[in-house]
């Protein structure tokens, strides 16, 4: 959500799906084909107006994740065809914790990161993947550790990093790419992820599997 404050501030394109409306004006049911509909008389971030996919569902556990990928997929197919690709997008694919929904989750994922390396901005394009409900997952080393992937180009292949990262160190390295400043002294001084970057370019597209 700050990151998209500050983006509009900076005049910066973003677009957000189904993470910052997952409360406000969101009903089950619904005819728009996803299992869901947002109503427009609610009060929102003024920020989301005109930057979010009204058709991508907010919270419903009865909503596959391939459903919300395949929808991003539309919509950004639109938008890449437009010349119109927003700098900064928010994906939001929540889901049960069953092995079948852990699966299908990962399925959704792979089909976003092989669609979007097919586009033409894939060689400047970092991904950061975090899991849902971070603050309430327990690692099995660690109940304080879950973990973070970077997907880019730019990013070392295989590469594990060892350093203590948090949360706002994901933020942090957003805000270092977008040329935004800090939002705090929490990610001011958190490290950031620089060490998963390499000045080697590997724009190769990713293969999901099916």
């Amino acid at each position: 959500m700050a990151t998209i404050r500050r983006a509009k501030r900076a005049k910066m394109t973003y677009r957000d799906y189904g993470e910052l409306v997952q409360l406000s004006g969101y009903r089950s049911g619904g005819s728009t084909g996803l299992g869901g509909t947002y109503s427009r008389n609610v009060p929102a971030l003024a920020a989301l107006n005109g930057n979010i996919d009204l058709h991508y569902p907010g919270w419903n556990p009865d909503i596959r994740a391939t459903t919300r990928a395949k929808e991003f997929i539309r919509d950004m197919t639109l938008r890449v065809k437009a010349h119109r690709a927003p700098t900064f997008s928010y994906v939001w694919l929540p889901g049960g914790a069953d092995r079948a929904s852990i699966a299908n989750a990962d399925r959704a994922l792979g089909r976003i990161v092989a669609y979007l390396s097919h586009t033409p901005d894939w060689g400047s394009t970092a991904i950061f993947i975090v899991p849902d409900g971070v603050f309430r997952s327990t690692d099995h080393v660690n109940a304080q550790r879950s973990y973070a992937l970077v997907v880019s180009p730019h990013a070392k292949p295989g590469y594990v990093g060892q350093a203590h990262l948090s949360v706002a160190s994901v933020v942090k390295t957003e805000e270092e790419l977008l040329g935004l400043p800090p939002l705090s002294l929490n990610d001011f001084l958190a490290t950031d992820m620089t060490a998963f970057f390499t000045s080697a370019l590997n724009s190769a597209p990713y293969q999901a599997l099916p």
